[in-house]
């Protein structure tokens, strides 16, 4: 299974309904979801995009698979997927926090 991640704020993703597809606010400005492949990949991603947004994040681990919408590579590095429609719940295998240090950076994942 090809897995990827999706970066969330925490505050969003408790608001969301998990009866129903994860609409992501780049899906209607963009017209897909932005995803980055690996562990260390979410992290970078992360850091340069969002370490002056303030608050807790999580990661979804998502298994595009098992995605209703279709998704491709769009870079030449096939690093960053992008799902042209909304994350089903049945692909999203895993939602974990990502730490912060004091400065807003983002660490990486403990074993």
């Amino acid at each position: 299974m090809a897995t990827t991640y999706y970066l969330v704020p925490a505050e969003r993703w408790a608001a969301s309904d998990l009866t129903r597809p994860y609409v992501a606010p780049s899906l209607e400005g963009e017209g897909f979801i932005h995803c980055t492949d690996g562990e260390a990949g979410i992290v970078a991603s992360a850091n340069r995009f969002y370490v002056a947004e303030p608050g807790p994040f999580v990661v979804l681990t998502v298994e595009l698979d098992r995605l209703e919408a279709p998704w491709r590579y769009d870079d030449p590095d096939r690093r960053f997927p992008h799902v042209y429609g909304p994350i089903d719940q049945a692909a999203i295998v895993d939602v974990r926090r990502i730490r912060r240090a004091p400065d807003g950076r983002f660490l990486a994942f403990q074993a």
